[in-house]
């Protein structure tokens, strides 16, 4: 008799653990954490600290929510296309409220390495979006790997 586990099978390709269904939501985990950030770590911009909440943290934490809800009730087609869609809504919400911080940067009025660094989350974050949206849309049903039990 062994007091040790039997080990276990590494997982398969496109299984739950490391299928699409996963990917998708991990990758959004990680963008969503690199957009709440930029106003805590790095260059002060002046801004007030109730928009920064509005610009990175609001959004980034619904991105966290959603890709975890999306992982946990993987292998739901809807789930996972809808969950796609609202990272997409949440990309553009990032993106579109840092374009007059870019247009300051042009005018010569912030510096361009502080307007990058908060803006540049936005389209990582919309871009994982529309990739995740694309894969669950053409994907036939497959995209959030295969359905629980």
């Amino acid at each position: 008799m062994s007091f040790l586990a039997e080990p276990t099978p590494p997982s398969e390709p496109g299984s739950q653990a490391t299928g699409p269904g996963v990917a998708f939501p991990i990758a959004a985990i990680a963008v969503a954490s690199w957009a709440i950030v930029p106003p805590y770590l790095g260059p002060e911009l002046g801004t007030a600290s109730r928009l920064e909440v509005a610009d990175h943290v609001v959004p980034g934490v619904i991105v966290v929510v959603i890709a975890l809800t999306s992982i946990a009730m993987r292998g739901r087609d809807i789930v996972f296309y809808a969950a796609a869609l609202a990272v997409t809504l949440c990309g553009l919400w990032i993106t579109v409220t840092h374009l007059p911080l870019i247009a300051d940067a042009a005018r010569d009025r912030v510096d361009w390495g502080s307007a990058l660094h908060h803006s540049l989350p936005g389209p990582a974050v919309l871009a994982v979006g529309i990739a995740w949206a694309l894969r669950a849309r053409t994907s036939g049903g497959d995209a959030a790997g295969p359905r629980p039990g």
